[in-house]
């Protein structure tokens, strides 16, 4: 067994396990008091990572989700501290670089190669967008997808493009 990314790190342990872990991380990386650090550092924005799992988990994807309420409670944050959110999706079904930040590390991104992954990927955008209508004096920015992989050619970026130009 080796844990490498997100994916293994559920896929590998009781779903009991791996949600305790994960709540606990979660409960305590990022709090209000860091929030008013970066604010009274005299910052103005911050990039908050979420994968696309927490939005949607199918398929027999191992991921545990939870991580919703967190984000809800940082943008909360931020906004009380005249900070800005850039809410980035840093995770897309299938990788859109193969790199353990994606979720789930793979020898060759498989994002962009199939048309579900990239339909997934519009729907949680869409979702994100909806989901933070109200909050557009604190949301500044969702970024649709975390550094895709252009190494593996124009494609890629072609379908980038799709995602991108979502309005």
């Amino acid at each position: 067994m080796r844990i490498i990314d997100e994916w293994t790190f559920s896929q590998y342990q009781t779903r009991a396990k791996a949600s305790a872990a994960l709540k606990k991380h979660w409960d305590s990386w990022i709090t209000e008091a860091d929030f008013k650090a970066i604010a009274a550092a005299g910052l103005n924005h911050v990039r908050i990572p979420i994968g696309y799992w927490a939005f949607d988990v199918s398929g027999g994807e191992p991921f545990v989700q939870g991580q919703l309420p967190y984000l809800t409670k940082a943008i909360g944050w931020a906004g009380k501290h005249g900070l800005k959110v850039i809410v980035d999706l840093h995770g897309a079904p299938g990788s859109q670089n193969g790199f353990d930040n994606s979720g789930q590390a793979r020898p060759t991104p498989q994002w962009h190669t199939n048309s579900t992954n990239v339909k997934r990927t519009n729907a949680i955008v869409k979702r994100i967008a909806s989901l933070y209508k109200d909050k557009s004096g604190t949301v500044s920015a969702i970024t649709p997808l975390n550094e895709p992989a252009g190494y593996v050619g124009g494609t890629i970026m072609d379908v980038v493009k799709q995602v991108s130009s979502l309005r």
